[in-house]
C-alpha cells in the first residue's frame, strides 16, 4: 500500500510538473504572438502577400485569444494551470486590458489599412505600432510571474535559458516588425533606435545561449544536437545580419526608409527561416534531445575545414605559450605582448568557430558529441588562461606563479585539442578528404613543434626545477619534427598508407626552405639551452618566420606553384650530385660482385655504399641544408625522379641485398642512365658561359667509368662474362678530350692529367690480372686522382689581360721614320732645283730696272 501511494504521489507530481511547464510555455508563446500579429499587420499594410497574411493574422489573433482565455480560467484539455495568486491575476488583467482594444484595432483595419490607390493609412499604422507594446509588456510580465509561481508550487524554476529562448523568438518577430515599420516611414527616428537595441539584444542573448554564463545561471551548452541546431540559427542570422546593418547604418529619415525598403522583402523572408530554426533549437534544448547524427552528413570537405581550424587552434595556443615565456625571460617582451594580444583574439574566435560553426568561413560545428566535449572542456580552461595571459600583457613584472598557471592551462588545452584531433582522424579514416587527415595533422604539428622547441629552450635557460624534464621534452620535440618531415616527404612505410608520398614539388620546395630556417633555429635553441643567454634574442627573432614557414606548408598542401629559378651555383651543385649517383650506380655492383664471389670479406663497405646511395637520392629529391643542395626546381624534374630515378635506386638497393648478380648489374645500369639524363639537363641549365662545364662533366663521368671499367674487368677475370671494353674505350676517349680542353696557362691541369694518365695505365694493365686486390688498389688510386682533378677542372680559366702592343707601335714608328727619310731624299733635289729657277727669274727682272736707273 505504501509503495502504491508513493508511486501515485510521484505520478501526480510528474503530471503537475508537466502542467506547470506547459502553462509557462503557453505564456511564452503569448509573448511571441504579440509581436507576430503586429508583423503580419505591417505586411498587409505594405501590400506584401495580403491575402495570405490576412489569414495568418486571423489565426494568430485566435490563438492569442484562446491562450488568454485558458490562462484566465484554466484549461485541463490544454494542460494549463489556473493560477489565482494576486500578482498573476493582475498580470492577466493587464493583458486583457491592453489586448481588447488592440485586437479591435487589428480586426477593424486589416481590410482598410491599404487604400484603393495603394497608399497606407499611416495614422492607423502608427496606432497599431503604439498599441502593440503594452500587449507585449503585459505578456512578458505574466510569463515572469508564472515562473515564480511554478517554483513556489513544485520547486520547479524554468531555467534562464528557457526564458532566453522565448525572448529570442519574440525578438526575431520584433526585428521583422521594426524593419516593416521603418520601410513604411512610421516614427523612423524612434523605431531605428529600438531596432538597433533589438539587434544588440538578440546577438547578446544568442552568445549567452551558445557560450553560457554559469555565474548567471546560464549553463554551457554540452549537448550536440541543440548545439548543431543553434549553429544553424547562427548561420541564418549571419545571412540576414548584413541586411539589418545596411538599414542601421543609414543616416537621416529618408535614407533610413529607403534602406529599409531596399532590404525588407529579403530580410522578412530570411527572418522567417531564422524563426523556424530558433523554434527547432528551443524544442531540442527544452526536451534535452540528443539523438541526431550530424557526422553522417559531413563531407570530406567539411571535415577538412573543421580539422584545419583545429590545427590552427593548436598552433595559436602554443604560440601564446611561447610568447608568454618570452615575456617571462624578458626577451623582446613588448613585441611578445603585442603578439599575445593578436593571437589571443584569434584563438577565442577560432574556438567559437569550431564549437558553433562559422558558415562564412566554411567551418562546420563539431560533428560528434565526443568532439564537442573536447572543445567545450578546452574552452572552459581557455577562459581561465585568457585571464592569466591578460595579466601577463598588463603587468610590467610577471611572477613565476603566474607563468606556471599559464603553462598548466596551456598544457590542459593542448591535451584536449590533441585528443580532439585524434578523434577527428578516427572519424575521417574512411572518408575521402582533400588532404589526408594524418598528413594534415603532421604538417600542422610541425609549426607547433618549432614554437615548442623555442619555448622549451627559453625555459631551460631560465633554470628552475624542471630542467631535466624540459630537456627530455626538447629532444623529443626535435626528433619528432625530423621524423614528421621524412614521413611527409616519403610517406608512411609498409602496410600503413595513411600518409602518401609527396608528389607535389611545391611541398618539397617549401619543406626545404622551412627546414633550412629550422636548422639555424635548432642550433640557436641548443646554444640557448646550454646556457648561452646572449643567443636568446636571436632565437626568439628566428622563431616567428620559421613557425610561419611550416604553417605555410600546412595551409598549402594541395597548392601548385611556378617553376623556381636557381642560381648557377645551385645548378652546378645538382649536376655534381647527380654525378655522385652515377658513380654509385657502378661502385655498388662492383663491390657486390667482390662480396658475393668471396673476393671481399668487408660487407660493411657494401652496406656503407647502400647508405650513401639512400642519402644521395634523398638529397637529390628533397634538397639538403648540409651540404647545401636545392630542392627540384620544376615539377617535370621531380616527376622524373619519382617515376624513373627513385625506382632505379630502389631496385639497385633491394637487389644488392640478394645473391643474384645480374639483377644488380641491370639495376646499376638503369640508375646510371637515369642519373646521366638529369645530369645533362642540369648542366644545360647553367647560364654562365665562362664556367668550364664540359670538362667538369667529363671529369665526373670518368669516375663512374673507372668503376665500370673495373667491374667489367672483374666479371671477365671471374669468368662471369666476356670482357666488355666499351667503358674502357669511352674512358680513353674522354681522357684524351680532357687533355685538349686545358689551356697552356693552366699547368696545374696538365700536371693533374699526367697523374691521372699514370694511374689509368696502371689500372688498364692490371685488368686481366688474377690478383683482384692489385686491380682494386689501382682503381682506388685512379679514383683518388680523378676526384682531385674535379675541383681543378671546376675552376674557371683565368684569361691574361691583353698587353699594349709596344713592339708593333715601335716597329710602326721606325717604319714611319724610314718612310719620311726616303721621302725627304726624293723631294729635296726637286725643291732645290725649283728654288734655283726662281732665283734666275728674279735676277732677270732686276736688270732692266738697273739700266733705267743708269739712264736717269
Amino acid at each position: 500500500m505504501t509503495s502504491f501511494l508513493v508511486t501515485l504521489a510521484f505520478l501526480l507530481s510528474e503530471l503537475a510538473y508537466a502542467d506547470w511547464r506547459n502553462t509557462v510555455n503557453k505564456a511564452g508563446e503569448q509573448m511571441i504572438l504579440s509581436e507576430k500579429m503586429t508583423k503580419e499587420f505591417c505586411l498587409i499594410a505594405a501590400g506584401k502577400d495580403v491575402a495570405t497574411n490576412k489569414v495568418k493574422l486571423l489565426e494568430t489573433i485566435d490563438t492569442f485569444q484562446d491562450i488568454l482565455d485558458a490562462m484566465m480560467a484554466g484549461d485541463a484539455s490544454q494542460n494549463i494551470v489556473q493560477c489565482n495568486t494576486p500578482d498573476v491575476v493582475q498580470a492577466r488583467t493587464d493583458i486583457k486590458t491592453a489586448w481588447l482594444p488592440y485586437k479591435a484595432l487589428l480586426l477593424n483595419n486589416m481590410n482598410t489599412i491599404r487604400r484603393a490607390d495603394g497608399s497606407t493609412d499611416m495614422e492607423v499604422l502608427q496606432a497599431v505600432s503604439q498599441s502593440a507594446l503594452p500587449v507585449h509588456d503585459a505578456s512578458a510580465l505574466l510569463l515572469s510571474r508564472l515562473m515564480i509561481q511554478a517554483n513556489a508550487a513544485l520547486k520547479y524554476m524554468p531555467s534562464v535559458i528557457e526564458d532566453l529562448l522565448f525572448r529570442q523568438r519574440t525578438i526575431i518577430q520584433r526585428l521583422a516588425k521594426g524593419l516593416l515599420l521603418l520601410s513604411q516611414g512610421v516614427d523612423v527616428l524612434t523605431n531605428i533606435d529600438e531596432f538597433g537595441d533589438t539587434i544588440i539584444l538578440f546577438e547578446t542573448s544568442l552568445r549567452g545561449i551558445l557560450r553560457g554564463v554559469p555565474f548567471a545561471g546560464l549553463p554551457v551548452m554540452t549537448q550536440l544536437c541543440p548545439m548543431i541546431q543553434m549553429a544553424q540559427v547562427t548561420r541564418f542570422y549571419q545571412d540576414v545580419r548584413p541586411l539589418l546593418s545596411a538599414t542601421l547604418s543609414a543616416s537621416g529619415v529618408r535614407a533610413i526608409q529607403e534602406a529599409a525598403i531596399f532590404v525588407v522583402d529579403e530580410s522578412v523572408t530570411l527572418m522567417e527561416i531564422l524563426f523556424t530554426a530558433m523554434m527547432d533549437a528551443a524544442r531540442l534544448i527544452m526536451e534535452n534531445e540528443n539523438s541526431c547524427t550530424p557526422w553522417v552528413g559531413m563531407t570530406g570537405v567539411d571535415w577538412f575545414r573543421f580539422m584545419e581550424a583545429l590545427s590552427r587552434q593548436r598552433l595559436l595556443i602554443q604560440r601564446i605559450t611561447q610568447e608568454v615565456m618570452q615575456v617571462a625571460v624578458q626577451v623582446n617582451a613588448k613585441a611578445a605582448q603585442v603578439e599575445i594580444i593578436v593571437h589571443k583574439a584569434q584563438a577565442e574566435e577560432n574556438f567559437r568557430n569550431m564549437i558553433e560553426g562559422n558558415w562564412i568561413k566554411n567551418i562546420p560545428p563539431a560533428g560528434t558529441q565526443r568532439m564537442l566535449k573536447h572543445l567545450q572542456d578546452s574552452w572552459i580552461v581557455w577562459q581561465s588562461m585568457d585571464m592569466e595571459v591578460t595579466e601577463v600583457v598588463q603587468l610590467d613584472e610577471v611572477s613565476a606563479v603566474l607563468i606556471a598557471r599559464v603553462f598548466r592551462s596551456s598544457k590542459d588545452i593542448l591535451f584536449e585539442l590533441e585528443h580532439a584531433m585524434m578523434h577527428g582522424l578516427e572519424m575521417t579514416e574512411n572518408i575521402s578528404m582533400v588532404i589526408p587527415g594524418p598528413l594534415m595533422n603532421m604538417a600542422s604539428n610541425q609549426a607547433v613543434l618549432v614554437s615548442k622547441i623555442t619555448e622549451l629552450a627559453c625555459s631551460i635557460s631560465g633554470g628552475g626545477s624542471q630542467v631535466n624534464q624540459n630537456w627530455d621534452l626538447l629532444n623529443a620535440s626535435r626528433a619528432q619534427l625530423l621524423q614528421n618531415k621524412f614521413i611527409m616527404l616519403q610517406g608512411t612505410q609498409g602496410n600503413d598508407t595513411s600518409v602518401p608520398k609527396a608528389t607535389n614539388v611545391c611541398l618539397v620546395q617549401k619543406m626545404k626552405r622551412a627546414m633550412d630556417m629550422y636548422d639555424e633555429l635548432d642550433q640557436e635553441a641548443l646554444r640557448v639551452a646550454f646556457g648561452d643567454s646572449d643567443r636568446l634574442v636571436n632565437l626568439v627573432t628566428m622563431a616567428p618566420p620559421t613557425v610561419d614557414a611550416f604553417d605555410d606548408i600546412a595551409q598549402s598542401l594541395s597548392s601548385t606553384c611556378q617553376n623556381e629559378t636557381l642560381a648557377d651555383e645551385e645548378w652546378r651543385a645538382l649536376h655534381e650530385e647527380m654525378g655522385k649517383l652515377a658513380i654509385l650506380s657502378q661502385a655498388i655492383p662492383a663491390e657486390f660482385v667482390l662480396v658475393r664471389q668471396g673476393q671481399s670479406f668487408n660487407e660493411k663497405k657494401l652496406d656503407s655504399l647502400l647508405v650513401e646511395l639512400e642519402t644521395a637520392i634523398r638529397r637529390v629529391m628533397f634538397g639538403s641544408s648540409r651540404p647545401p643542395l636545392a630542392a627540384p626546381p620544376k615539377q617535370s624534374y621531380f616527376d622524373y625522379m619519382l617515376q624513373t630515378l627513385e625506382p632505379a635506386t630502389k631496385a639497385l638497393a633491394s637487389s644488392s641485398r640478394g645473391t643474384a648478380v645480374q639483377p644488380v648489374l641491370d639495376a646499376g645500369n638503369a640508375l646510371k642512365h637515369s642519373s646521366r639524363t638529369l645530369q645533362e639537363q642540369f648542366l644545360n641549365e647553367v647560364q654562365d658561359a665562362t664556367w668550364p662545364g664540359q670538362r667538369v662533366d667529363l671529369a665526373l663521368q670518368q669516375i663512374a667509368l673507372a668503376y665500370e671499367v673495373f667491374k667489367d674487368g672483374l666479371l671477365a677475370v671471374l669468368d662471369m662474362a666476356e670482357h666488355d671494353v666499351t667503358a674502357m674505350n669511352r674512358f680513353e676517349n674522354q681522357h684524351n678530350q680532357l687533355a685538349g680542353l686545358a689551356i697552356p696557362a693552366r699547368t696545374d691541369l696538365q700536371e693533374q692529367w699526367d697523374r691521372v694518365d699514370v694511374e689509368w695505365r696502371n689500372l688498364r694493365s692490371s685488368l686481366t690480372s688474377p690478383e683482384i686486390t692489385r686491380t682494386e688498389s689501382a682503381l682506388f688510386r685512379l679514383v683518388d686522382q680523378l676526384e682531385a682533378a674535379v675541383p681543378l677542372y671546376n675552376q674557371k680559366d683565368i684569361q691574361e689581360d691583353e698587353k699594349f702592343p709596344w713592339a708593333i707601335c715601335i716597329y710602326a714608328l721606325i717604319g714611319s721614320c724610314i718612310l719620311c727619310c726616303c721621302c725627304a731624299f726624293v723631294l729635296l733635289p726637286c725643291v732645290r732645283s725649283k728654288n734655283g729657277a726662281k732665283k734666275d727669274d728674279a735676277k732677270h727682272d732686276e736688270q732692266p730696272a738697273a739700266e733705267v736707273v743708269e739712264d736717269i
